[in-house]
Parts: C-alpha cells; sequence; structure tokens
C-alpha cells in the first residue's frame, strides 16, 4: 500500500504534464536513420570508446590512476567515471551529523533510438517535437492540477504517507526542470535536479551527466563540452578518420 502510495504522486505529475493531449495516438517515425544514430547504436556495448579517459581527463585534479570506472553492459548500459572529489553532504542521525564524501561523477547512457510508441498526434511525426515534449517544464495549471489531485488522492492516507508523497510531487512537479540547450545535436536539454544533458542526434537520444562541481553552471559546460566530443568521434568515425 506503501509503494504504491509513493509512486502515485509522480504518475499523476506525469499525466497532469501531458493535459489536453487525451485524443493522441502513437505513430511510427518515417525519417530514414543518420550515420550518427547508426554510430551511437552500434557503441551501446563498446561507450568508452566514444566517452573515453582522454575525454574526461581536463576535469579530473587528482592522479589519473584515482578514476574509477563503472561500466554497466546489462539493462541501463550506463559507462561511468568517479573519482575523489572534496566535497562533501551531511547526513544527520538521531544523535550525530556525519560527513560524507560527494564523489566526481562523469556518466555516458541513455542511448535509445525513437519507435513507434514514442510519437503522438502532436509530434507530428517530428523526432524534435517529441523530444521537446519529454523535456518541457509544467505550466503554473497543470502544477496546480497535480496538487490537486494528490490531495484527493491522499486524503485517506496516514500523515507520514501524504508528506512523503507531496515531497515526491514537488520534486516531479518543480518550476524549472528543464533548461534547452542551442547548438549541439539536433535538440538538447539540460535537467536542472539530475544534472544530466540529453541530446537528439535524427531519431536517436543520449545522455551526460555530470557531477564535478557544486557550480550547476560547470556541470552543465562540462556536459555540453563532452556531448559534442562523443558527437565528434561518430563524425570522425564516419568520415573514416
Amino acid at each position: 500500500m506503501i509503494y504504491r502510495s509513493f509512486a502515485m504522486p509522480l504518475a499523476i505529475a506525469a499525466s497532469a504534464a501531458a493535459c489536453g493531449y487525451a485524443s493522441d495516438t502513437a505513430h511510427a517515425a518515417t525519417s530514414a536513420i543518420t550515420e550518427a544514430e547508426t554510430c551511437l547504436q552500434r557503441h551501446i556495448g563498446t561507450l568508452d570508446a566514444l566517452l573515453t579517459l582522454e575525454h574526461i581527463a581536463p576535469y579530473v585534479k587528482g592522479a589519473p590512476e584515482e578514476v574509477e570506472v563503472d561500466y554497466d553492459k546489462g539493462r541501463s548500459h550506463t559507462l561511468s567515471y568517479f573519482w575523489p572529489s572534496d566535497r562533501t553532504r551531511t547526513m544527520s542521525g538521531s544523535t550525530m551529523k556525519i560527513e560524507l564524501p560527494i564523489p566526481n561523477m562523469i556518466t555516458l547512457g541513455g542511448i535509445k533510438a525513437y519507435t513507434a510508441s514514442h510519437y503522438f498526434d502532436r509530434d507530428a511525426h517530428d523526432p524534435v517535437k517529441r523530444f521537446q515534449r519529454a523535456h518541457r517544464n509544467m505550466t503554473a495549471e497543470e502544477r496546480e492540477t497535480a496538487r490537486a489531485a494528490i490531495t484527493e488522492n491522499m486524503k485517506d492516507e496516514d500523515e507520514k504517507t501524504r508528506k512523503i508523497a507531496k515531497t515526491l510531487l514537488g520534486a516531479a512537479t518543480e518550476r524549472i526542470m528543464f533548461e534547452p540547450v542551442a547548438g549541439i545535436g539536433d535538440a538538447a536539454a539540460w535537467n536542472i535536479r539530475t544534472k544530466e544533458l540529453d541530446v537528439l542526434t535524427g531519431a536517436t537520444e543520449f545522455s551526460v551527466k555530470v557531477d564535478v562541481s557544486a557550480d550547476m553552471a560547470k556541470n552543465k559546460a562540462v556536459a555540453m563540452t563532452l556531448a559534442q566530443a562523443v558527437l565528434d568521434v561518430c563524425k570522425d568515425a564516419t568520415n573514416g578518420e
């Protein structure tokens, strides 16, 4: 019961974000796959060829041997680089506070090709429109609809469950979650909450997540540089370099 309740705010928020599109039906993409897309999809199992240690070296202040590599070649197909930082976060317990280190992290993953299930009437078979639909900020009206829905849905739950549900809803409906980014791929958006840059090329999307600083502008700038580096690797491969 509690698990269902915790998941419900996110479902309500997602539903509110799609308000006004109840009659949408799915459509297949009609555009031909590009060479950059082929390159990205071909490297799903070899992401370390797209984002190398040399690419991240300028952001590693310590010794190169301190960098740890975590490559999940299972369901998520995600490549992550970790190394120590001087940042910490405070965790409060019942009787004490503990300072925990925050590792620096750069991750590449999220490669997916849009399929029939991703497209709806309002997308007009356009991958960019589909991308923008998934990376839009909720309007004030949609946020109010979501809040009213969660209040109604949680009215029979205990106070602790309602409080957690409202916290989850607040995160899901944050006033500004995405910032559009120009000049990379066919479309791109920076997720302020997750520190992740999603990039579209053709009808294929990938993500670069960066947490190397307390300065969000720096994280975003690094993500932009590395995302372009990934696209450049594919461009060079296409040109036979």
